[in-house]
């Protein structure tokens, strides 16, 4: 698939002012779309300079209403012996084409893996720290971006790069009962625990939930009065 320019994807900041909070429906108790733009705005991301022998990637952390507030999409990759995250829960992203620049990266592989035009369905709300694998991972920074759809859009995902997709309420993955850990087993070494979310037998570790750890600090922090 081509290219696809981020300047053709409207952002919070010029589509927000009038924005149709009713054709979104993005609000739930103590947050709405606008809130958390502005807290992302105001936050700002914590990037990482690009280095050689570091590969450069993006993900797209999708959110849309539901009956317990926001969702986010998570999928499940296939079990493939040439995937560093097979069978892992993750968040629709992959590697920048030459060019391309960070956000391009997520807008495109969001379409690629579930199917979802942001540029067309979505609106991006800000952006994350850039991270990179702890120990034992892949040499690659990754670079989030958040994104809100309408509740009627639809996921198409593409088996060969998904086998399974999920919408996860932000207050499951903030419930306490949700924490566990996941012990790492590299090819050569000692075993290594890491924090992780349990979601119904899932577990989402590494990247994955350190990003979605961000997020939920972001939404913790806002005040019911800001909404």
């Amino acid at each position: 698939m081509g290219k696809l320019p981020a300047s053709r994807l409207a952002s919070a900041d010029s589509r927000l002012s009038g924005f149709p909070f009713h054709e979104f429906c993005l609000m739930t108790v103590d947050i709405g779309v606008r809130v958390l733009h502005e807290a992302l705005r105001k936050r700002g991301p914590r990037l990482i300079e690009p280095r050689p022998e570091f590969a450069q990637a993006s993900v797209s952390l999708v959110l849309r209403p539901g009956v317990d507030g926001l969702e986010v999409l998570l999928i499940e990759r296939p079990v493939s012996d040439h995937d560093p995250w097979s069978g892992h829960m993750a968040l629709p992203g992959g590697r920048k084409n030459p060019g391309e620049t960070s956000l391009d990266a997520a807008i495109r592989e969001t379409i690629e893996e579930v199917g979802i035009n942001l540029q067309v369905e979505g609106l991006e709300l800000g952006r994350l720290d850039d991270i990179r694998p702890l120990r034992g991972g892949p040499a690659i920074t990754v670079a989030p971006f958040v994104f809100a759809i309408s509740e009627s859009v639809i996921v198409q995902a593409d088996p060969r790069e998904v086998a399974d997709t999920f919408w996860i309420s932000l207050a499951r993955l903030a419930d306490p009962a949700c924490a566990t850990d996941h012990l790492y087993l590299p090819p050569d070494g000692e075993g290594v625990r890491f924090p992780a979310l349990n979601y119904n037998g899932r577990v989402i570790w590494g990247l994955t939930y350190r990003m979605l750890t961000q997020l939920l600090e972001i939404v913790r922090s806002i005040r019911p009065d800001d909404a």
